[in-house]
């Protein structure tokens, strides 16, 4: 998406830029809570599994959201 950067209308990107770094902020975020849980025990998959699908849910909807809207 950042190849797609709109060239007309300030504010159009503006807003694109923003967007872009929501969705990288939630992917560092993601990549994060990955990198905790790399080398853990079993256990420690099974409890640190529901903040990475948060996590995951996030980025998927900050992105779709973003694709739709400059589309």
């Amino acid at each position: 998406m950042k190849g797609q950067v709109p060239q007309n209308g300030r504010e159009l990107r503006k807003e694109f830029i923003q967007r872009m770094a929501e969705l990288d902020e939630k992917r560092e975020a993601a990549r994060k809570q990955l990198d905790k849980f790399k080398n853990s025990s079993q256990q420690a998959w099974k409890d640190a599994r529901p903040p990475l699908d948060a996590a995951v849910k996030s980025l998927e909807k900050a992105y779709k959201r973003a694709a739709s809207d400059f589309k």
